[in-house]
């Protein structure tokens, strides 16, 4: 769906799969959007109260990403991608979270990317403020929950089932240079819950996927060290 914001012409598309149930709350959240779910599932969201819905085959996020750029293109607009299980968006301010709309905060990230020589921006998923120290950083690591791209020939790997986002980040920089983070607009997503990407995820996925990574990327990427998933790996661009 065509949304605007601030003086941005935006494609807005929420990816989903297995959750028709996160409609209702993500229509209060955002407003009216596309969504692109997996064909055998259309009926569901229809019901659930989705009026713009794309397809795909399903199973396969990056895919799923790869169709929502192809419709962005055909209609030469910037492509905002949303995870569709936003809880929460506020906005870093002298170490304090103010909570904004989702429109202000999409209007802040159009901005931001504007004027750069980049053509991707993510949100942060740090919700601490204390943590955030500038408004805007180039090259770090980067979560897919809101993506911004403007019109580009690069797509995700569709064999990158997991950490797409991350490959996709290191596409851009090998080809414009680099990316943003928007580090003071600080978006909430309910993670880990079922359907989604945890339809096929598990730690052999992760492990796959970091193994996908380390072969393209070498030295750009580094282990993280997480308690949490001991494949977790961070760009390394420094």
């Amino acid at each position: 769906m065509i949304r605007t914001f601030g003086r941005h012409k935006v494609f807005l598309v929420v990816l989903s799969t297995q959750r028709p149930g996160n409609v209702k709350p993500m229509l209060t959240k955002i407003g009216p959007a596309t969504w692109l779910v997996p064909w055998a599932e259309y009926e569901e969201y229809e019901e659930a109260g989705a009026k713009k819905i794309l397809t795909d085959r399903g199973g396969n996020v990056a895919q799923a990403r790869n169709r929502a750029l192809h419709y962005a293109n055909k209609l030469d607009l910037p492509c905002l991608q949303l995870d569709d299980d936003l809880i929460s968006m506020k906005l870093a301010k002298d170490g304090k979270a103010i909570p904004i709309s989702f429109a202000s905060g999409a209007t802040l990230m159009c901005d931001a990317l504007e004027g750069t020589p980049y053509r991707l921006a993510a949100s942060n998923v740090v919700t601490n403020a204390t943590y955030v120290k500038q408004p805007v950083t180039v090259n770090k690591t980067i979560n897919g929950g809101m993506l911004l791209i403007l019109p580009t020939k690069l797509s995700f790997d569709p064999e990158q089932k997991v950490s797409e986002d991350i490959d996709y980040a290191l596409k851009h920089h090998a080809t414009y240079g680099g990316y943003l983070r928007v580090d003071c607009l600080m978006t909430s997503f309910k993670h880990r819950q079922s359907g989604g990407v945890q339809v096929y995820r598990d730690l052999e996925w992760d492990r796959k996927g970091t193994e996908m990574l380390k072969a393209k990327w070498g030295e750009k990427v580094r282990d993280r060290h997480s308690k949490d998933n001991p494949y977790h790996v961070i760009v390394n661009l420094s």
